[in-house]
């Protein structure tokens, strides 16, 4: 989808699927492996519901929208969450004690060489003064740096509204900053282990 066809919601969820594909896949293995047990697939809906949560959205009635970026074509498997299929979440809603919540899949394909779909559409978020919650979710692998970068960018460029747009802005990551952040930050393991099935305790 062209990213100038897509209308922001309320509070947003910008959501690497190589996240979903590399380190939901890769924590599901590792904790079975270590408890002696299967692990449930992560429900999306329940972990995103968790998400919001942990960023300072409450009530009923919010109107969430979760931007699924891809890399290259649009199409395939969620190995380890439900659903499964990317094609099966494009364009559909459901709703959960905090309102409804849309998935809209985003991919790269057809764009010019070396666009950052993440960081194209995080500079746009950043930008709507509708916004009141983003909540973003990189690839594991994506530096800490170039993620900063972007908000660093985005101060430059909006000057005094640069404050309120980074103050909605979560950043779930695996591990705590090395370093002061221009946005909040929230750990995102705990919502992880939550979904699975995994006891505090068993973490440690």
């Amino acid at each position: 989808m062209n990213t100038a066809d897509i209308k922001f919601a309320e509070h947003v969820v910008l959501l690497d699927v190589a996240f979903l594909k590399g380190m939901v896949r890769g924590v599901r293995q590792v904790m079975a492996r270590k408890l002696g047990r299967e692990l449930p697939p992560l429900d999306l809906v329940e972990w995103i519901t968790c998400l919001l949560l942990d960023a300072g959205v409450r009530g009923g009635g919010n109107e969430v929208q979760v931007l699924l970026v891809q890399a290259g074509k649009q199409g395939g498997e969620l190995d380890g969450c439900l659903p499964a299929a990317l094609d099966a979440l494009d364009g559909q809603a459901c709703a959960t004690p905090l309102g409804e919540c849309s998935f809209t899949v985003v991919t790269d394909e057809g764009l010019a060489a070396g666009t950052h779909l993440f960081f194209d559409l995080m500079t746009l978020l950043l930008n709507d003064s509708s916004l009141k919650t983003l909540l973003l979710v990189p690839s594991a692998e994506q530096p800490d740096e170039e993620v900063d970068n972007v908000m660093v960018q985005v101060r430059k460029d909006m000057g005094e509204e640069a404050g309120k747009a980074l103050s909605r802005t979560h950043w779930f990551r695996l591990t705590p900053p090395q370093g002061a952040l221009p946005c909040q930050w929230c750990p995102v393991v705990w919502s992880l282990a939550h979904v699975l099935g995994i006891r505090e305790d068993e973490l440690k």
